[in-house]
C-alpha cells in the first residue's frame, strides 16, 4: 500500500485549544482511508502555531528539510 503523510498547521497557539488539530489529523485518516492509503502516523509533521501568511512555515517550520541546514 502506498503511504500518505499529514501535514497539520494552524497559525496561531491560541489556535491550539480548539479542534484545530483534531479536525486536521481526523481529515488526514478520513482522505488515506477513502484513497486506499495506509497514513504514515510515525513521521510527525506539524508546524502548531506557526503562521503561513508570509511563508515562516515553508522556512522554519516542518516542511523545511533538515539536509538544507536551516
Amino acid at each position: 500500500m502506498t503511504k500518505a503523510y499529514s501535514y497539520v498547521r494552524f497559525s496561531t497557539p491560541s489556535q491550539a485549544a480548539g479542534a484545530s488539530l483534531q479536525r486536521q489529523t481526523e481529515k488526514a485518516a478520513k482522505y488515506a482511508l477513502e484513497h486506499g492509503l495506509t497514513l504514515d502516523t510515525e513521521l510527525n509533521m506539524t508546524d502548531l502555531g506557526v503562521s503561513a501568511y508570509r511563508g515562516k512555515n515553508a522556512h522554519a517550520g516542518a516542511l523545511v528539510p533538515t539536509f538544507l541546514g536551516t
